[in-house]
């Protein structure tokens, strides 16, 4: 189950049918909403994910500062695994040349770099612009493209018109991802900036794309990406809210073709080796055998209940993409 607010039909549902909870985490939920949107009845906020935590087999979570996180709560640490998040390399795959998008904007001759994602407050896009005023702006050979949409988005369109930016920088607003390598394949050079501000619990699914696509890649020096990066090797950092560390790399970088090439088809190694969701269903899969394995060791033990079979055995995996009512357990089970 993945672990959202109040929810605790996973761990009701595993209780039912004396199988394996296994919890998937992806933020301090709690807090998040707290400082984010606001947070009603905290209380019971904070006693349901006791309650869920301490129900769960195991936990999975996507960062080692989450993993901090829930064993602070209490969780104990044999009971918490880190499995970042991760890319799709058949739909990620190497850029073999630039997509039409460039030809369509007019760019088949400049050094484009840009940014893939959700236009948050905390992905702290605006620097690009910085970085693109830095570069030269308009009357340089770089122009900016941002792939996207966000409650950011409008700030950032009017802000780039106001630095004088509006014919060097491309915002498409939300495209299916099915496209998003198409746009991938437009750039020269990709870049994660996060906001010096933001938290560092996360796990950066753009970021594992764009090394997928062997994309030479310039983030910012926070969280999970200072682990993921090896500078000079994979990709490289640069201080977050540092817009003249950025605009340096990428003016240095723009002319090394092959060194940037070189360093993204590291970067897709590293993906390939580590960072696929193929991977990571691997790793849940081991974790969901180990710990049926424990059960069924203590199953004659005192007072132990007998496991029930995994799915590959023929037992049942539980649905609850609706509410199940009483008595209609049987409605949510496939094989």
């Amino acid at each position: 189950e993945r672990h959202c607010l109040f929810t605790t039909a996973g761990r009701e549902l595993a209780r039912y049918f004396n199988i394996p909870l296994l919890l998937e985490v992806n933020a301090p939920l709690v807090l998040e909403q707290k400082k984010m949107r606001g947070l009603s009845l905290p209380l019971v906020a904070r006693t349901t994910e006791r309650l869920v935590l301490e129900s769960a087999d195991h936990v999975l979570v996507v960062s080692q500062m989450l993993r901090q996180y829930m064993t602070d709560l209490g969780v104990s640490p044999d009971r918490v695994s880190v499995i970042p998040n991760a890319a799709d390399p058949d739909l990620f795959g190497p850029v073999v040349e630039h997509s039409r998008i460039r030809q369509t904007l007019g760019w088949e001759d400049r050094f484009v770099f840009g940014f893939v994602g959700s236009m948050k407050p905390w992905h702290g896009v605006d620097i690009l612009l910085d970085a693109m005023r830095l570069l030269g702006g308009a009357s340089s050979p770089f122009r900016l493209l941002l792939v996207g949409a966000g409650p950011e988005l409008e700030n950032l369109r009017a802000r780039a018109g106001e630095m004088g930016l509006g014919e060097v920088v491309h915002t498409t607003g939300a495209i299916p991802h099915q496209q998003v390598p198409d746009y991938l394949r437009a750039m020269d050079l990709a870049v994660a900036p996060y906001a010096s501000d933001a938290d560092e619990y996360f796990s950066p699914v753009k970021l594992f794309e764009y090394m997928a696509m062997a994309m030479p890649v310039v983030a910012a020096r926070l969280g999970q990406v200072s682990e993921v990066i090896e500078p000079e090797r994979t990709g490289w950092l640069y201080k977050p809210g540092d817009a003249f560390e950025l605009a340096g790399l990428i003016g240095r970088l723009a002319p090394e073709r092959e060194h940037r090439r070189a360093v993204g088809v590291a970067a897709r190694e590293r993906v390939m080796q580590e960072y696929t969701w193929r991977h990571n269903a691997r790793r849940v899969v081991a974790i969901a055998e180990d710990v049926i394995a424990g059960r069924r060791s203590h199953r004659h033990g005192p007072g132990a209940h007998m496991a029930a079979p995994s799915a590959s055995e023929g037992g049942p995996i539980v649905s609850a993409t609706r509410p199940v009512h009483e008595g209609e357990f049987g409605s949510e089970i496939v094989k």
